[in-house]
């Protein structure tokens, strides 16, 4: 009625008065940006309910595949694959929980600093170890790290600068490559280029406290990738392609 009488001095007061904290727990259900929702809201839970039920429900046309005569022994192989992938989760849960615990006891301190950074001119904060800042994100740069998805740039220590303010540049943004120098405070992006291309990778401290870290963490992760990748991914390939033949 307000908003029809062009009265919107009052609409707008009336609306705050809604919105007020007094109010919080009524106004709540009249936000409509699911931005500002609750995680579990009952809404995005059946949403979330509903999509997994789509993916579940196609799966059931696998039931139709042994009446036709290609596609029969496939399902038959499909479901002998079953275990043999179960059997390879449990030998693959063992060897990712210890490199997660292992690698992140190794970064735990770095992965929980913070710290503030000049990048292209821009100041952010930063994690010292952004890939292990706790179990939660250790699991997750070690899962995504089998399907090329995280950079092996990540697994090298960000230092602050002693003196203040560090300046670095993003050279690679899909590689997320950042190059530092630790005499750029009062200079140019330009200056700071020139002096990186000039020096290589610029200059780096004269002693690095994380140097053994950094060493002892790249060989943990390519000690990971030659179990998991070389190791665990042919040992599944070899088993499923026994159980397919069998079935043959």
């Amino acid at each position: 009625m307000l908003l029809m009488a062009g009265n919107y001095t009052d609409f707008n007061y009336l609306l705050a008065q809604i919105k007020s904290k007094q109010h919080e727990p009524k106004n709540y259900f009249m936000e409509a940006s699911r931005f500002h929702w609750k995680p579990n809201d009952p809404e995005i839970v059946s949403d979330v309910l509903f999509a997994i039920a789509n993916v579940i429900s196609f799966a059931r046309t696998t039931y139709l595949m042994p009446a036709f005569e290609v596609l029969g022994p496939l399902q038959i192989s499909l479901g002998r694959m079953v275990g043999d992938i179960t059997r390879f989760m449990v030998l693959f849960a063992l060897v990712l929980f210890a490199f997660m615990v292992g690698l992140h006891n190794l970064y735990w301190y770095y992965g929980a600093q913070k710290f503030k950074m000049s990048l292209n001119g821009q100041s952010v904060y930063v994690h010292a170890a952004g890939a292990f800042q706790g179990l939660g994100h250790t699991f997750y740069s070690l899962f995504w790290s089998m399907f090329s998805q995280i950079n092996i740039n990540e697994i090298s220590v960000k230092t602050p600068d002693v003196e203040g303010l560090r300046q670095c540049i993003l050279i690679d943004n899909d590689r997320n490559k950042i190059v530092c120098t630790e005499d750029a405070t009062n200079k140019t992006t330009a200056e700071l280029l020139a002096s990186l291309w000039s020096t290589g990778t610029g200059k780096e401290p004269v002693e690095k406290s994380t140097a053994i870290v950094e060493s002892v963490g790249m060989c943990l992760f390519g000690i990971y990738h030659v179990v998991i990748i070389i190791v665990l991914i042919n040992m599944l390939i070899a088993m499923m392609s026994h159980s397919f033949e069998d079935i043959q």
